[in-house]
């Protein structure tokens, strides 16, 4: 809801000013770093944010207080966005090619067969 996402940017922001954590760029590989270089970054509203952990020493201790489901949980929903933005598009065009061929039943065939 938005209200869980205003909660967790107002909770990154307070990280952002204890120095936990630090705004990173976008990662090579990510298709928003060649477009940040582009001089969008004018209007950030929408864009993801991209942030770093430097201090070990609270990665670690944050770390071992996540539960081993919770890790597993967002890995496996991390691989299955990845998946999907890649292979997603693709599927949704050849489905939409399929949906756009006329399909005529067979008990019609059948009747149209047999009246001529």
């Amino acid at each position: 809801t938005h209200f869980d996402l205003l909660r967790l940017f107002r909770a990154t922001q307070k990280l952002v000013k204890m120095e936990i954590i630090a705004e990173a760029e976008p990662p090579a590989a990510s298709p928003r770093a060649t477009s940040s270089a582009s001089g969008e970054n004018e209007h950030p509203f929408g864009t993801t944010q991209y942030f770093q952990m430097d201090n070990v020493l609270v990665r670690t201790v944050g770390a071992a207080m996540v539960l081993e489901a919770q890790k597993k949980s967002v890995k496996r929903n991390a691989l299955i966005d990845r998946v999907l933005k890649l292979d997603l598009p693709d599927r949704m065009t050849k489905l939409a090619a399929k949906k756009s061929v006329q399909h005529i039943p067979w008990y019609y065939e059948r009747a149209l067969r047999r009246m001529l």
